[in-house]
């Protein structure tokens, strides 16, 4: 199956309102840097690249953020099994608290924030059900 390729929206820190389409350059852990000042990305396309609900126009990707639950590394990849997935450990992870953001391909890429929250949905479901405390909301808002 052919996937929709990753077009990303980046931010020079998360505190940005406007950002430019490119591709994401690989970087070292920055040890000590909040994640404000850091560089931020989307797989959503924005008009004007300005972020925002009323600005977005498509997405490629699903980004859940597993904020608790305590889900180590190998619980996340058995949740995930049978999908094409990313999963990182996200900036306020800590040894005793792990956090992931998890980001899977859509079948293609996706206009209609409905249709967005449906599959996205379901992805929460199925990592609560393993364990981990996601905030569906935030998950199912295209904009982020």
């Amino acid at each position: 199956m052919t996937r929709a390729p990753m077009i990303a929206t980046l931010w020079r820190s998360v505190r940005s309102a406007v950002g430019t389409r490119g591709e994401i350059d690989p970087c070292e852990p920055v040890d000590g840097a909040s994640k404000l000042t850091l560089p931020g990305w989307s797989p959503a396309t924005f008009e004007g690249h300005r972020r925002s609900l009323a600005t977005w126009r498509s997405t490629t990707h699903a980004v859940i953020d597993i904020d608790g639950g305590g889900l180590t590394a190998d619980a996340v990849r058995a949740a995930l099994d049978g999908l094409e997935a990313l999963a990182h450990s996200s900036p306020g992870s800590t040894p005793d608290a792990p956090r992931w953001r998890v980001i899977v391909p859509l079948d293609a890429t996706c206009t209609d924030a409905a249709v967005y929250a449906r599959p996205v949905g379901m992805l929460c479901d199925r990592l609560t059900a393993a364990g981990a405390e996601v905030d569906r909301a935030v998950s199912c808002d295209v904009a982020r």
